[in-house]
């Protein structure tokens, strides 16, 4: 049977319980805010001697995953993605939300929408909120996050873990969440979607993308890059 020796499971750069540095690059671009995490995780498997590792990302660990493999394709046996971020273009995934009847919004939600798009411009996070709230107030607020948001966690002592990891990780000092507004507009589409990279990535083995069965990210961006993949591989093996 298939097993592995050896199990890491990281907290990016600027997150959860890694080193939280501060996040003011001069360099405004995609790329250098990528650079950002990519080459923390490069200097983490150097200083642990991993010459090649199967690597796993969820979320916006997803992404960074994709951006690693393109940096540094040698080190990578095999990339799986779960529930990526970034993976469609803007205006598919927008038309794709029309026709599971979320296109039609009323005005106060476009005002809403544009709100949030500006405060995302500034920098402003979720995790903001928890900083000036007093600690009564943001426990609460994040015990009812974890209740309205994630309904299928039942098991109370999971839930009261969940939000007390959450509470402790959204008021320690501000790091990579400053980074997303230069790698994501608001709505978590990629400024530089993964749609148009996961195809050109030079790892020697297939790449696993999954999806749950209720999942925030709409699976339709998955399901397009393996349209694209086959249709690379044929065009490949004509020539």
């Amino acid at each position: 049977s298939y097993y592995f020796s050896s199990v890491y499971s990281l907290d990016m750069m600027g997150w959860g319980l890694s080193s939280r540095p501060k996040f003011h690059l001069t360099d405004t671009s995609v790329e250098a805010a990528e650079s950002f995490f990519v080459d923390s995780l490069e200097e983490w498997r150097k200083k642990n001697g991993i010459d090649k590792m199967i690597l796993g990302g969820h979320s916006m660990g997803g992404y960074i995953a994709v951006a690693y493999c393109e940096k540094y394709p040698q080190h990578v046996e095999r990339l799986i993605l779960l529930s990526p971020v970034g993976v469609p273009h803007k205006e598919k995934e927008e038309e794709a939300r029309i026709k599971r009847g979320m296109g039609n919004v009323s005005l106060k939600w476009k005002a809403v929408r544009y709100t949030f798009g500006k405060l995302w411009e500034w920098d402003f996070t979720p995790l903001v909120v928890s900083r000036v709230l007093s600690e009564e107030r943001g426990r609460n607020l994040v015990s009812s996050y974890v209740q309205r948001r994630l309904p299928a966690i039942t098991s109370l002592e999971e839930q009261i873990n969940l939000s007390e990891y959450l509470y402790l990780n959204s008021i320690l000092p501000a790091s990579g969440e400053n980074s997303l507004n230069r790698i994501l507009l608001p709505g978590a589409f990629a400024r530089n979607p993964l749609m148009d990279r996961i195809p050109k990535l030079k790892v020697s083995n297939p790449i696993t993308i999954v999806y749950g069965e209720k999942d925030w990210m709409d699976k339709t961006g998955g399901l397009e890059v393996k349209r694209i993949c086959v249709e690379k591989k044929k065009v490949e093996s004509l020539k």
